[in-house]
């Protein structure tokens, strides 16, 4: 998995490296850190509370959820030259973490389940910009996020039992958007970003026992905020909102028959374990700018 990161971060890189030589004398490059405040409403919230996994036979009692909104930090990279052309990078990574529980009570039995997630996130956007207006612009690039969840699992029942859970999902795909920058007077600027994108994702369950899942993922990602140039430092602070969208659709031939975080809870019903994805906050960045 590291080495995999480590290539995918190496080869955007490298190809904006590779790009600058080949460029006119006017080519800019800018170089800096984004940092987006997020608040994520899961796709996999249905399974771990078991929402969508209860027997006929059982009555469902209170289920509790909380993950607190974290922060995702990163560096960005961007070369423009020949005064339309414009290959930018940015990476971001952050933690979060959930917990969670719920009651089952059957005609004979009661049963309380906890679960605490540990979720680290990646995500990576690679573009190829073109202007074709002085505030228009279109962009097609590829995406490549990701996450590891370390699931602790505690179920009580006429005993207490538990289980530790380890899953990989990673997501890479196409994507197709526009951007559009309106002067609001002075160096201050609107900035206004929207795409679609398609994910082909997996989701490998590691311990205790290994299983694959793969779904196609269509979304989009938009991006609204204000931009101010600093002429005199050669640097460039913004501040904005930002969502992102999934709706996960399971590939045929792959079931979901695992229950995160009620691993012992035979359901009647079985759903899909990834269902819709909603990320929105604070996006804010600062990148310093120089000419080759």
């Amino acid at each position: 998995m590291r080495m995999l990161q480590i290539t995918a971060i190496s080869g955007a890189f490298i190809l904006l490296v590779l790009a600058a030589p080949r460029v006119s004398s006017g080519a800019t490059v800018n170089v800096g850190a984004a940092s987006w405040f997020a608040w994520w409403t899961p796709s996999f919230r249905d399974a771990v509370t078991g929402a969508n996994r209860v027997e006929a036979s059982s009555i469902q009692g209170p289920i509790q959820f909380t993950m607190n909104p974290s922060f995702l930090l990163g560096p960005a990279l961007s070369v423009s030259f020949a005064n339309r052309w414009t290959l930018s990078t940015v990476f971001l990574y952050g933690d979060w973490y959930a917990v969670h529980s719920r009651s089952i009570r059957r005609s004979s039995s009661f049963s309380v389940s906890f679960a605490d997630m540990n979720i680290r996130k990646w995500d990576l956007d690679a573009l190829v910009n073109c202007a074709l207006l002085d505030y228009l612009k279109v962009f097609v690039g590829i995406k490549w996020q990701g996450y590891r969840y370390r699931i602790g699992n505690t179920n009580i029942n006429s005993g207490i039992s538990g289980n530790r859970m380890k899953l990989l999902n990673n997501g890479v795909g196409p994507g197709l958007g526009v951007a559009l920058t309106l002067t609001l007077g002075g160096d201050l600027y609107l900035l206004l970003n929207a795409s679609a994108l398609y994910l082909y994702t997996t989701l490998d369950y590691g311990s205790p026992d290994y299983h694959r899942e793969a779904y196609s993922a269509f979304g989009c990602n938009s991006t609204l905020s204000v931009a101010w140039h600093l002429a005199s430092a050669g640097t460039t602070v913004s501040l904005g909102f930002r969502y992102q969208y999934l709706d996960y659709r399971l590939w045929a031939g792959h079931s979901s028959d695992f229950q995160l975080g009620n691993s012992d809870l035979k359901p009647a019903v079985v759903r899909d374990i990834l269902t819709e994805d909603h990320f929105y906050g604070i996006l804010i960045s600062a990148v310093y700018s120089f000419s080759l």
